[in-house]
């Protein structure tokens, strides 16, 4: 056998010893490249889970800008470079009446303005309701943002405003030419009672003395509810028993209407309850509800007057007429300043007794009965020792 040179046997060794090496050094990059693996792919799952909670942030974002959008009382439209309408939400398409998204916001205006009103659409009406209409470029987009409010409580209370600003003029001067009138008033009665005394003597009957006296008592009815408009609220109180007070209420529309078919009904529980009131200002009430009810009511038929006290503590004052009764439409005007049906109406009485029962913390309304129409008031009940309002 040969031996092995010695030479070779060192070359091996280095062989082997530089294998070692390069085989350390690889298993260190690979330890190494492992951990930077690891720590790469606990980046990205960071990262990923960081995407997916913005991700899921955004969506919860859409979400309640949706839900935004859809309970928002504002019109919102979203219109593109084309004119069609993108974005709607319910209440635009509901201030509209129509479905919105997809169409063009041309054909929209189109429906809801005639070409010749076009010109300003930044207020319109649509179904009773003011809409107010703005719109403004998206920044960064060719998109345009129509928004549409409801204005309709704001102008009419704007309206109610300048309503009562005019009606408080209007009753200073009611007041101021009230007064003037009431001069010339009483001597037209005095001029007329000597009148009639001055025929009296002679044996002359002329009937129409009787016709204007009737018609300077309407003359003085019409100039008293004036005065009481003008003046506002009754502010002197005081308590009455319930059961005196309709036997004074009774007495005078008697004596006030002594040509009227007028029946009065009282109850029996009025006997222990008490009201505090203007009594004056309510027994004017009354006279202006039979008052209404004789104008429309024939001859023949009676009207009734009914007090009673019901289970809720209340003073009813019912008053039914038999005449057509009053339209649906406008039961809830009758009771406005000035508004009336009649040729020679001046609207203030029915609105004199809301105002002086609202004053005594009460309230009226109206309804229809078979035969005609009732006034009902209701006048809180106290107790017998109470002295404040």
């Amino acid at each position: 056998m040969n031996a092995v040179p010695q030479s070779t046997n060192a070359d091996l060794h280095v062989a082997f010893k530089q294998f070692n090496k390069i085989s350390e050094q690889f298993t260190f990059a690979y330890r190494d490249l492992e951990k930077r693996f690891k720590q790469l792919k606990l980046e990205l799952s960071d990262t990923k889970s960081k995407r997916l909670a913005e991700l899921a942030e955004k969506e919860q974002l859409a979400t309640r800008l949706h839900l935004l959008l859809t309970v928002l009382p504002m019109g919102v439209l979203v219109v593109d470079s084309d004119g069609s309408i993108i974005e709607s939400n319910n209440s635009a398409e509901e201030f509209l009446s129509r479905p919105l998204r997809g169409t063009k916001w041309s054909q929209v205006l189109q429906s809801v303005f005639p070409e010749h009103e076009q010109e300003d659409i930044s207020r319109f009406s649509v179904k009773g309701r003011n809409l107010h209409i703005s719109s403004k470029s998206i920044p960064g987009s060719k998109d345009t943002l129509i928004l549409i409010n409801d204005v309709t409580d704001p102008i009419a209370h704007i309206d109610s405003v300048k309503r009562q600003e005019r009606l408080a003029f209007l009753g200073n001067a009611i007041a101021s030419i009230a007064h003037d009138i009431r001069t010339p008033l009483a001597t037209s009665y005095l001029q007329l009672a000597n009148l009639d005394k001055h025929l009296k003597e002679q044996d002359i009957s002329d009937p129409s003395i009787e016709k204007i006296g009737c018609s300077l008592k309407n003359l003085e009815s019409i100039l008293n509810n004036m005065l009481l408009y003008a003046k506002g609220n009754a502010d002197s109180y005081e308590a009455i028993n319930c059961e005196e007070f309709s036997k004074v209420v009774a007495r005078e529309m008697l004596e006030h209407f002594p040509n009227v078919a007028l029946s009065i009904r009282s109850d029996k529980g009025l006997v222990d309850k008490y009201v505090k009131i203007n009594n004056h200002a309510i027994i004017t009430c009354v006279r202006n509800l039979i008052a209404n009810a004789r104008q429309v009511s024939p001859e023949d038929k009676e009207i009734c007057l009914d007090i009673s006290v019901n289970l809720n503590n209340m003073l009813n004052i019912r008053v039914d007429d038999n005449g057509p009764g009053i339209d649906d439409r406008i039961k809830e005007k009758i009771f406005e300043p000035f508004f009336t049906t009649k040729k020679n109406g001046t609207g203030l009485g029915l609105s004199i007794v809301k105002s002086i029962v609202e004053a005594h913390k009460g309230k009226i309304w109206a309804t229809n009965h078979i035969d005609g129409a009732s006034f009902i008031m209701q006048l809180p009940l106290v107790p017998k020792n109470r002295t404040n309002p």
